[in-house]
């Protein structure tokens, strides 16, 4: 089959990423040594990895983060700040999107005053407090 009719079908079917692995496999000499099903098997994998990146990159962007590159081994745990490092382990693993609960983050004031407000956090399998002279939600 040619190489050319073959890169255009698979963008055709929105398989770019898996085009360019294609064409990637094709200038590596190196690629002669792998087995069919193991080139197959890198060709199948590039498409949900390039998909997944651009997810993430489009979830970054949209979240408007100030610091871009941010991650929890450079967090300063100055004692000013009262973090806790067992919470911040606990909550990097995760466990808790699976169990569905929810994260509240309290912030002082720029004037440095406590918040005025914080709103109620439902834990799944919890309603949220009923508000004074309020329906409380849908019934």
């Amino acid at each position: 089959m040619l190489t050319e009719p073959t890169l255009d079908r698979l963008r055709a079917l929105r398989l770019g990423a898996m085009a360019d692995a294609y064409r990637t496999q094709l200038q590596d000499p190196a690629i002669g040594a792998l087995s069919f099903d193991e080139r197959v098997g890198l060709l199948v994998e590039a498409e949900p990895l390039s998909r997944d990146n651009r997810k993430l990159s489009r979830r970054l962007k949209e979240a408007k983060l100030r610091i871009l590159n941010a991650c929890l081994e450079d967090l300063e745990y100055a004692p000013r700040r009262e973090l806790d490092r067992g919470l911040i382990r606990q909550l990097a693993t995760g466990r808790w999107i699976a169990e569905h609960r929810n994260v509240l983050r309290a912030v002082r004031r720029r004037d440095g005053g406590p918040v005025g407000g914080v709103a109620p956090v439902a834990v799944r399998g919890r309603r949220p407090p009923r508000r004074a002279g309020g329906t409380g939600g849908r019934r």
